[in-house]
């Protein structure tokens, strides 16, 4: 199998709204820049992200002002995700790295299997969810899993969304280390509790991040036979980037 150059970033903590900026700009840069792209990040304060077509109830405004928690509005569809103690990961492509056809579900279906594996090299025994959220009513994208996404002993682990650009896809996801169940509580209701679950609690200690994501590029690797390169952006995504910032805010 061919090599697939990748461009590898791992950054610190941003601003809610740089992030969200940097992975839109990324996405709308791809056709200048043209090199597939993994990026982890992490978030300055504790965060509510919103599905790029979600409404925003007030009462979730009010309860994230209390808690000193931003908000911002994501480039992808789905559900509310609260960013705090977890992973944070990125890839932009194209899609026929991932599938022969543009098949949302297809690409899923290809980056879950590399989380199943790097998962399954840290003695988990996680599976691959092959029903559709049932629970409509929530605004919590941990409320139930959908097509194709990670499940500890039925439990939701990891939560995904995409943004395509013609043929070029942004997937992004929040891989919790822990949960903070008080405050999910608070912000979408009890009953949330057995539905997900959080790497800490699966492995029965607190993993070490930077260990975390070697494994999941080494699934990549192992895969995929992407060969990657750490460096950082380019001009233009930083420019594009920085005009997006603002909209990025609720």
């Amino acid at each position: 199998m061919e090599k697939i150059n990748c461009r590898l970033i791992i950054e610190g903590k941003n601003s809610a709204c740089k992030n969200m900026a940097i992975d839109r700009a990324m996405l709308f840069s791809y056709e200048e820049v043209k090199i597939p792209t993994l990026r982890f990040y992490q978030w300055e304060l504790p965060t509510l992200s919103f599905g790029f077509f979600q409404k925003v109830p007030e009462h979730l405004i009010k309860i994230c002002k209390k808690n000193n928690i931003a908000l911002v509005r994501r480039p992808t569809g789905g559900k509310a995700v609260l960013h705090d103690d977890e992973i944070t990961y990125s890839i932009v492509a194209p899609y026929y790295l991932f599938s022969k056809e543009r098949d949302i579900l297809q690409v899923y279906n290809s980056i879950a299997k590399i989380f199943l594996h790097a998962f399954k090299s840290m003695n988990l025994n996680v599976e691959l969810s092959e029903c559709k959220t049932t629970d409509e009513s929530s605004m919590f994208c941990f409320s139930e899993p959908s097509y194709y996404e990670i499940t500890f002993n039925g439990k939701k682990l990891i939560g995904n969304a995409q943004r395509y650009n013609r043929d070029i896809f942004l997937q992004h996801g929040s891989l919790p280390i822990s949960r903070n169940l008080d405050l999910i509580n608070e912000l979408f209701g009890e009953g949330h509790k057995n539905k997900w679950t959080s790497l800490e609690e699966c492995l029965g200690y607190r993993p070490e991040i930077m260990l975390v994501q070697e494994k999941i590029i080494n699934a990549f690797i192992d895969i995929f036979n992407f060969k990657f390169e750490t460096t950082s952006y380019y001009q233009i995504e930083k420019d594009k980037a920085a005009e997006y910032e603002a909209g990025m805010n609720i």
